[in-house]
């Protein structure tokens, strides 16, 4: 016999309701987020429902909550707020919002298998630890791009006629470390002036540049003025470097989980254009563990590389199928970033997606569409890869558009 329970959280405690199907519930209280509550709720849960399986909807928002359950011994089920509400409304439930109301709707939600689709996933510690680890790495991706343009503001100010390259490299930060500014630059002798510039590790069409626009810039600063926005990029340099030396660390932890599944890893990398940092993504969100999931399309609806018609095994009156779509907003923001550098690696490096890609956009369809319909066949691919334990084969997809009769492999 299965019990389920509907959970209706807040960031300190959970107000929840259990029981069998399609019966009342038999047991609604509050849980608080302490050991001891904790330990003391999953007693109770096992003296009232005795060797049974236990099935909990929870709202979506804190994931702490359905980690906690998971823990514990239940499958969850995490729902959309939306669908909730939408599925409130139609069982004609009370408007007055209330937690008790909340958690029997999520009750109702625990028995409706339309509704709770696929369960929370079950993860591994190296897996959990290679989630934080990309959504670590993504946020100091934006910070250092942050800080770049904020660099690149000031060097506009105080550097006329002078554009610098990446301002990751080393040999930038050590130029602008010793003068931010033209004033600086333009009040070193010119030995030191020279010496500044022969020191610097480039190349030498990169120093032939660099002397041709620092001879054609000048200042307009006075010299106190000058100090305040000198001091200013040398402190956004170093704040650079240390992001930059923050990235190599995640990087390298990255990889180092990544080797933990040298299977899974060989056969996202067997696709030219997947990368280590590309596969740490896809393994983080999906590829880690996901050989159980069979569904066609799961990668693609978990990542966002959506919409996705799924079959709901509903009919129409006129008896034809009327399958469901699922949008890309409810995948998470990691996973549609990533969908869409996924896309852009394959365009750039496999020749039916370029093909595929090219189609699309003769046919009207947006850059960003056409980039989610080549990773959503991409994902096909490595899904099926996984399940199959196989590598990627090039001539053997193209060979199988071929014989489909696909219009844009024609020319492959």
């Amino acid at each position: 016999m299965t019990i389920y329970i509907g959970a209706d959280w807040d960031q300190k405690s959970v107000v929840f309701a259990a029981g069998q199907q399609g019966q009342e519930p038999d047991w609604r209280g509050e849980l608080n987020l302490n050991l001891d509550d904790i330990n003391q709720w999953n007693q109770q849960l096992q003296r009232r429902f005795p060797r049974q399986d236990f099935v909990l909807a929870i709202e979506r928002g804190l994931p702490l909550w359905a980690t906690v359950f998971q823990r514990l011994g239940c499958t969850v089920y995490v729902i959309d707020p939306n669908r909730s509400k939408a599925f409130a409304d139609a069982i004609c439930a009370s408007a007055a919002k209330s937690d008790r109301a909340d958690a029997n709707t999520l009750f109702l939600i625990a028995q409706n298998p339309n509704i709770r689709r696929q369960p929370l996933p079950e993860t591994d510690d190296a897996n959990a630890a290679l989630m934080r680890l990309a959504r670590r790495h993504e946020r100091l991706v934006k910070e250092l791009n942050r800080t770049s343009n904020r660099i690149r503001s000031r060097l506009a100010e105080v550097f006329v006629n002078l554009n610098l390259p990446d301002l990751k490299r080393q040999w930038v930060g050590d130029f602008l470390t010793t003068a931010p500014t033209a004033f600086h630059f333009q009040h070193l002798s010119p030995a030191k002036q020279a010496d500044l510039i022969n020191r610097l590790r480039m190349r030498g069409t990169t120093r032939n540049k660099l002397k041709t626009g620092l001879s054609q810039t000048f200042h307009h600063l006075g010299k106190w003025e000058a100090e305040v926005v000198g001091e200013e990029i040398r402190d956004l340099v170093a704040q650079l470097r240390q992001q930059l030396s923050m990235q190599k660390k995640v990087e390298a932890k990255m990889d180092e989980l990544v080797q933990q599944k040298s299977d899974a890893a060989a056969q996202l990398q067997s696709v030219d254009g997947v990368g280590s940092k590309l596969c740490g993504y896809l393994m983080a969100l999906y590829f880690f563990a996901s050989s159980s999931d069979t569904r066609r399309d799961g990668a693609s609806i978990r990542l966002g590389a959506s919409p996705v018609t799924v079959q709901t095994g509903r009919k129409t009156r006129h008896g034809e199928e009327q399958p469901r779509a699922l949008m890309r907003k409810s995948a998470p923001d990691i996973g549609r970033r990533t969908v869409y550098l996924l896309g852009l690696q394959a365009v750039r490096n496999l020749g039916w997606a370029k093909a595929q890609y090219r189609y699309l956009r003769d046919h009207g369809k947006s850059h960003g569409h056409a980039l989610r319909c080549v990773s959503r066949s991409l994902l096909r691919i490595l899904s099926s890869m996984r399940r199959n334990g196989q590598l990627y084969d090039d001539a053997r997809y193209i060979e199988a558009l071929k014989s489909k009769g696909v219009v844009w492999a024609s020319t492959l």
